[in-house]
């Protein structure tokens, strides 16, 4: 199993809250339009996603993508980025991405439950700013039910710069 494990500086995790911020949240129907091609199941009650909140963010905000991109996926840029509020009872079930170079970032760490599996090994992704990069289309991952609080992740998929003909 291949992941990387990390933790934000205060500096960086005051400088993405920042720029999250600064960029707009499509609606519920913008974000269908984007996602339409790339993550069809997302938005999909059925999907076995099922966070209380989820919100997406337009892609246009281009010093959050350019710091995202050298910070966690080198030669590759920002394709779809969003933010997922599990409360009390909410949880992800097992599943693979259509994509594959996805970071997580935890930007909440008052929550009990919501354990973050990796091929059914927890990785420990408890505290503020903690992050980890995988293989997202490889990796079958989950995040357990939440029992208490409110835990709260940023998630990115990458694409390739450059497409290959």
């Amino acid at each position: 199993m291949n992941y990387t494990k990390d933790i934000l500086s205060n500096e960086e995790l005051s400088f993405l809250l920042e720029q999250l911020n600064q960029t707009k949240i499509l609606t519920p129907e913008e974000a269908q339009e984007e996602w339409k091609d790339t993550h069809p199941y997302a938005l999909n009650n059925g999907s076995g996603l099922n966070p209380t909140i989820f919100q997406v963010y337009d892609t246009e905000n281009k010093t959050l993508n350019n710091w995202l991109s050298n910070k966690f996926s080198k030669n590759n840029i920002v394709e779809t980025l969003y933010t997922m509020e599990y409360r009390d009872g909410d949880f992800s079930s097992k599943h693979k991405d259509f994509l594959r170079n996805v970071a997580i970032i935890l930007l909440t760490d008052d929550f009990d439950g919501g354990n973050f599996l990796i091929e059914d090994v927890d990785v420990e992704l408890n505290n503020l700013g903690e992050c980890v990069i995988l293989d997202g289309h490889k990796h079958i991952h989950e995040v357990t039910e939440i029992t208490r609080g409110i835990r709260k992740v940023l998630v990115i998929f990458f694409k390739a710069k450059y497409n290959l003909l």
